[in-house]
C-alpha cells in the first residue's frame, strides 16, 4: 500500500484530533462564544530567523469582527493547560493596536 503523499504526519500522530477538541472546546467555553463564532486551530512551521520551528495558532472568527488570533510556540499535542490558559487571555485580553 502506498503512504497518502498529501497527509501530514502532525495531523495523523496520537491525540492530534483529541487535542484540537479540546483546545477548541476550552476557547469556546472560556470566551462564552456563541455558534456564530468560528474557532480554528492550526498547526505550522516556520523556517524564518527568530521564529519558532513549529506554533500552535487558535483564532476566533466573530460576525462583522476582526479576527482575533493567540499563539503558543509548542505543536498541538504539547499545549498544556497553562499553555491554553494564557493564550485564552491574549484573546480575551488583547494588546492594543
Amino acid at each position: 500500500m502506498k503512504p497518502n503523499l498529501f497527509l501530514s504526519p502532525r495531523r495523523t500522530k496520537s491525540g492530534y484530533r483529541e487535542a484540537v477538541a479540546w483546545i477548541k472546546a476550552e476557547t469556546r467555553s472560556a470566551l462564552r462564544l456563541d455558534d456564530d463564532t468560528t474557532v480554528s486551530v492550526s498547526e505550522l512551521s516556520c523556517s524564518d530567523p527568530g521564529c519558532p520551528d513549529v506554533e500552535t495558532v487558535i483564532a476566533v472568527f466573530r460576525p462583522d469582527r476582526k479576527p482575533q488570533i493567540s499563539r503558543v510556540h509548542k505543536t498541538i499535542t504539547e499545549v498544556t493547560s497553562t499553555d491554553l490558559s494564557n493564550a485564552i487571555d491574549a484573546l480575551r485580553f488583547p494588546a492594543p493596536d
